[in-house]
């Protein structure tokens, strides 16, 4: 269970402590009152000659009675929650069982407030406060059973494991209320693991609207920006842009739609693998070829960021894939070269045996902690904290999800320092083409 849950699961408990020690610092303050109050119905005075006073069980209500409720009580009000107050109100609520019984002189009716009680105390949903109960319970049996009987069982002559049989109910009663007490439990902790998990979707939900947000208002604020300009040219009565200036317009409005239309295509492909809804269209593909191509399209954009491209790849590699997928793959590595590594070499290599494809990815750049290397596959994640790098962290996990949806791997070896170098490895053989739900 994740450590949110733990913490949830924590509170819960908690919250339960407390309302239970709440609820037995009413119920021993009112056992304690109606133990004087029976005491008084049940042999108000005993008589000496003519002469008459209260009797020993008024006395013993009042003055045993009060100790055994005080402690408790105490705990429960300045101490809620705590697990040494739940033993300490286990132990004075059994107590209070046993001055019940003694006040009755030892009436069978009276046993099951015994009985009541371990349910009372069954709401703390900790087994371990009525394992304290029940060893209260047997042990005053015991005792009472051996020196005093008739004040427990109101006989003079009791069987001599008696104790036993009244303890053996008890444990009885414990059983079916410990495995409540667990049912209850897993049902806790499953709540608890339900919430956690709705935080951390809220919390993703919430990324990705901020990311997306930031990344959709950075190219239309641009955009906006270029056309007041260029429309303010025009209202200032000038002749017009000069050819350079359109130029110059045209670059930036082609570089900001792209960047539009890739942050659109990653919340569409998010969506998709999330759904379990996309698909591949495999077709016979040279892996060799499709990298040229790719890294040819990208030439300008390593140009710009000052890295040096190097490309080495076999003649032919042919393979079943989706050409689609995984020149979209090989665009996410080379779009976080760009970020994270301008003005270092790039290297590409494609190789391949009879039975698998290898595209590696090298650079120079920055490089990922040990501790970062598998974060930067899951959602939202990033290889920087720098705000200054565009991006939805979301790259590496679809280009892992699509290469796990083709049947193969992609690692990552990289050094703090020392660059950073991802191996995509497919299968030459046909792959599986059903859409698959990945993991988020």
């Amino acid at each position: 269970m994740s450590s949110r849950a733990d913490e949830l699961l924590s509170a819960h408990q908690r919250s339960i402590y407390e309302r239970t020690d709440r609820l037995f610092v009413y119920l021993l303050a009112f056992e304690y009152l109606a133990g004087i109050a029976a005491a008084l119905v049940l042999s108000p005075t005993t008589w000496y000659g003519q002469l008459s006073e209260p009797h020993i069980h008024v006395w013993a209500a009042v003055f045993l009675g009060g100790p055994i409720v005080a402690l408790p009580i105490g705990f429960g009000l300045l101490n809620p929650g705590r697990q040494v107050t739940r033993h300490t109100i286990a132990v004075g609520q059994m107590l209070m069982s046993a001055l019940l019984i003694h006040l009755s002189g030892g009436r069978i009716e009276t046993h099951f407030h015994i009985f009541g009680s371990l349910a009372f105390l069954s709401f703390y949903r900790d087994w371990r406060v009525l394992i304290t109960a029940s060893a209260i319970v047997a042990a005053d049996h015991f005792l009472r059973g051996l020196y005093w009987p008739q004040s427990v069982y109101g006989s003079l002559s009791p069987g001599s494991w008696r104790w036993l049989e009244h303890t053996g109910w008890v444990i009885f009663e414990d059983v079916f209320l410990c495995l409540a007490i667990s049912q209850s439990v897993r049902e806790m902790r499953s709540m608890a693991e339900q919430t956690a998990e709705l935080e951390k979707t809220n919390e993703a939900r919430d990324a990705f609207l901020s990311v997306c947000s930031h990344e959709l208002k950075t190219p239309l604020t641009s955009l906006k920006l270029h056309a007041q300009i260029g429309l303010r040219s025009f209202q200032d009565g000038e002749a017009g842009p000069t050819p350079e200036r359109t130029r110059r317009f045209f670059e930036v409005t082609a570089t900001q739609l792209a960047r539009i239309s890739r942050t659109v295509d990653d919340m569409l492909d998010i969506s998709r693998i999330q759904g379990g809804n996309l698909s591949l269209q495999s077709e016979r593909v040279d892996l060799a070829t499709l990298t040229r191509a790719t890294v040819d399209r990208f030439l300008p954009e390593f140009t710009r960021a000052g890295c040096e491209v190097t490309l080495e790849a076999d003649e032919a590699v042919e393979g079943h894939w989706d050409p689609y997928r995984i020149e979209q793959v090989l665009v996410n590595l080379l779009t976080n070269c760009i970020k994270y590594a301008a003005g270092r070499p790039v290297r590409i290599v494609v190789s391949a045996d009879a039975r698998e494809a290898r595209l590696r990815v090298e650079d120079r750049g920055d490089g990922i902690a040990a501790e970062d290397q598998a974060r930067v596959f899951r959602r939202f994640e990033r290889a920087s904290n720098d705000r200054s790098i565009s991006g939805l962290g979301l790259g590496l996990y679809i280009a892992s999800s699509l290469v796990e949806q083709h049947g193969g791997t992609i690692g990552l070896e990289s050094e703090s320092g020392r660059g950073s170098t991802f191996t995509v490895t497919l299968p030459r053989e046909d792959s599986p083409t059903a859409p698959a739900v990945l993991p988020g």
